[in-house]
This record gives structure tokens, C-alpha cells and sequence, in this order.
């Protein structure tokens, strides 16, 4: 797979996008193959921006190769807002659940032990 970038120069197209919310051109080739492993044809989409080179893979051969990038460079503030929500959700809930939570994850209480002291 990684041979196609060898021919960055014959088979990639030059396509401006928005990539993390800037305009950026980037160098582009896509294609539809069969992929063995589940038997049935997937559009790879191999891309060369300023961050690197990628190949990506979608199970739907009609979306535009644009969109599959431009889609995959959201992903990181979709992550990054459910992360957020996880942390938010755990400091609202944690009050309300502590009491809920059963002994075995609550901290074990020990006596503090005396030195030289014999019983």
C-alpha cells in the first residue's frame, strides 16, 4: 500500500482542503479495491499533507475523497469533546455515587500501630 507514494508525482492530484480548521493544499489519489479480509471493495484514499502521509479506508465507494479527509481531520475535536464530557460527567455524578460505591473500592482503614509497644 505504501508503494503508491512512490508515484506522488504521476498518480496525485493537488486539492485544497480544510484540514483542523485551516485551508490547506494536500496531494491526494483514491481508488476503490477489493479488500480480502472482508471480501467486498473499499475506497482507499491516500493522502499527502503537511503533517505527513495517510491512507484511509471507507466501506462507502460513494462518498467524495475530499469529504473522507476533510472527516477524518474532525474526528480530533469530536474526540477531544467527548473526552471533556467523560471528565464533566464524572465530577457532576462522582458526589451523588460515592455513597453508592460498595467497600471493596473504598480504602481499607488501618489502626496505626505503636513501636516498642508489645500486647
Amino acid at each position: 500500500m505504501s508503494e503508491v507514494f512512490d508515484y506522488e508525482d504521476t498518480l496525485f492530484n493537488e486539492v485544497t482542503l480544510t484540514l483542523y480548521g485551516k485551508q490547506e493544499v494536500v496531494k491526494m489519489m483514491a481508488a476503490n479495491l477489493l479488500w480480502r479480509p472482508i471480501g467486498d471493495a473499499l475506497q482507499f484514499v491516500w493522502v499527502i499533507s503537511s503533517r505527513g502521509s495517510i491512507v484511509l479506508m471507507c466501506s462507502d465507494l460513494t462518498v467524495a475523497p475530499a469529504l473522507i479527509v476533510e472527516l477524518y481531520c474532525r474526528r480530533v475535536r469530536i474526540e477531544i469533546l467527548f473526552d471533556t464530557l467523560k471528565k464533566r460527567a464524572r465530577c457532576v455524578l462522582f458526589p451523588f455515587l460515592e455513597h453508592l460505591s460498595a467497600p471493596s473500592f473504598a480504602p481499607p482503614h488501618v489502626e496505626p500501630q505503636l513501636e516498642g509497644r508489645k500486647s
